[in-house]
C-alpha cells in the first residue's frame, strides 16, 4: 500500500510539477535565505553548550543542575527559536540534567518562535504593526508560562536539597572516548545534519502550502487550517486572508505560538531519542496556540 502511495504521488508531482517546484523553491529560498544564516551559528553553539555540560555535570548536586539546565534552556530556545530550545533540552535529559516530567511541561516555552522573528517578521512585515508588539509578545509567551508554573515550584521545593537522578553518565568516561579533533568535526557534522533536516521539512510544508493556495478555494476555513502547515510561508498567506482585522490578527497569533506542523516535525527529529512524547508536546502546543489567539482577540 505504502509503495502504490508513493507511486501516485510520483505521477501527481508530475503532472502538478510547476506548483510543486514553485512550493519547493519558495521553502528551499526561505531556509538558504532566513534559517540557516540565523539557526545554524545557534546550533553549532548550543551543541558546544550541551557538549561542555556533559564533561563538567556534577552528578552529587543534580537538584541544582536541574536548575542550571531549566534556565539554559529557556534561555538558548526563546533566543533561537525553534527547534533550538526542543534538541537542547533533550540533550540534557539525556545527560541526566532533567527528569522528563519537568522537561515535558518545558519543552512548549522553550520550544517557541524567538523574539527577534515576531518582532522582525510577524509584528512588523505580516502584521504591519498593527498592535503593540507587547501585547502580541504576552499573548503568544504567556500560556505557555502558565505550562511552566508547575516546574518552577518543583525548583522551589527542592533549591535547598540535591537529588540523585536516576539518567547519569560519568563525564570522565565520556571525555575519553572522544578526542578533541573528532569532537569538534562530530559537533560540526552534527550540526550541518541538524540544519539539512529543518530545510527538507520546511520545503516539503511549503509544497503542501502551494497546492492549497493554487486551488483557489473560496472556503477560508481551509485557507486558514493551510496556513498552520509552516509557520513563515503560513502567516504570510494569512495575512491576506479575506477575513476581519481581529480574527485574522487571531489566526496569525495562533499559527506563531502553535509554530506550524512543520515545527512539529522538526521538533520530533530533534527529541526521538530522548523518551520525549511529541504527542504530548504537540497537544500543550496547540493548546497554547488556541489561548494566543484568544488573548490577541480580547486585547
Amino acid at each position: 500500500m505504502i509503495s502504490f502511495l508513493c507511486v501516485l504521488l510520483i505521477i501527481f508531482l508530475i503532472i502538478f510539477r510547476d506548483t510543486a517546484i514553485d512550493g519547493a523553491l519558495s521553502g528551499l529560498m526561505i531556509w538558504y535565505q532566513c534559517v540557516v544564516p540565523v539557526l545554524l551559528p545557534f546550533i553549532l553553539i548550543s551543541n558546544v553548550f550541551v557538549n561542555n555540560y556533559r564533561k563538567n555535570i556534577n552528578l552529587s548536586h543534580s537538584g541544582q543542575n536541574e536548575l542550571k539546565a531549566v534556565i539554559s534552556t529557556v534561555f538558548l530556545g526563546l533566543l533561537c527559536g525553534y527547534p533550538i530550545g526542543a534538541k537542547t533540552g533533550a540533550e540534557l535529559l539525556k545527560s541526566g540534567a532533567y527528569d522528563k516530567k519537568t522537561l515535558t511541561l518545558l519543552l512548549p516555552l522553550c520550544n517557541n518562535a524567538s523574539p527577534m522573528f515576531i518582532a522582525g517578521y510577524i509584528h512588523k512585515q505580516v502584521m504591519l504593526e498593527s498592535i503593540p508588539l507587547s501585547k502580541l509578545f504576552l499573548a503568544i509567551y504567556l500560556p505557555y508560562f502558565l505550562f511552566f508554573i508547575p516546574v518552577i515550584l518543583k525548583l522551589i521545593k527542592h533549591k535547598n536539597h540535591d537529588k540523585v537522578l536516576d539518567k547519569k553518565i560519568n563525564p570522565t568516561d565520556f571525555s575519553k572516548k572522544h578526542e578533541t579533533k573528532s569532537e569538534n568535526s562530530e559537533l560540526l557534522l552534527s550540526s550541518l545534519r541538524q540544519i539539512t533536516i529543518i530545510g527538507i521539512y520546511i520545503m516539503i510544508f511549503s509544497i503542501f502550502l502551494e497546492f492549497i493556495i493554487n486551488l483557489n478555494l473560496d472556503n477560508t476555513a481551509i485557507k486558514s487550517a493551510g496556513a498552520f502547515l509552516e509557520i513563515t510561508r503560513g502567516t504570510d498567506f494569512a495575512s491576506g486572508l479575506d477575513l476581519p482585522l481581529k480574527t485574522k490578527t487571531a489566526l496569525i497569533t495562533s499559527i506563531t505560538s502553535f509554530g506550524g506542523i512543520s515545527a512539529i516535525y522538526q521538533t520530533n527529529e530533534v527529541i526521538k531519542d530522548s523518551g520525549l512524547s511529541i504527542i504530548h508536546y504537540t497537544i500543550l502546543k496547540t493548546l497554547g496556540g488556541f489561548l494566543s489567539g484568544i488573548l490577541i482577540y480580547m486585547f
